[in-house]
């Protein structure tokens, strides 16, 4: 009789648990929103960061190529 109780008792627990989860409360539903904006805060920045180091390779690169006229230019005037 007891094994029967605790049978009975153990399948409605277990069956409540699974209706439960399946119901998304306020809490679950704001935890979603949070983690999906934090995800897209994540991609923002990742994408921003990225050309950052682009704009950032960009002018280094625009930098060394105007140098290296400004040199040839200043040969160029050194010369008779």
């Amino acid at each position: 009789m007891k094994k029967i109780l605790l049978t009975a008792l153990t399948t409605v627990v277990a069956t409540s648990l699974l209706v439960s989860c399946k119901e998304e409360g306020p809490a679950e539903k704001a935890g979603k929103k949070i983690d999906q904006t934090l995800e897209e805060a994540q991609e923002t920045y990742q994408g921003a960061k990225e050309e950052f180091h682009e704009s950032k390779e960009n002018l280094k690169e625009q930098a060394h190529e105007r140098f290296d006229e400004m040199k040839k230019e200043m040969n160029q005037k050194d010369q008779p």
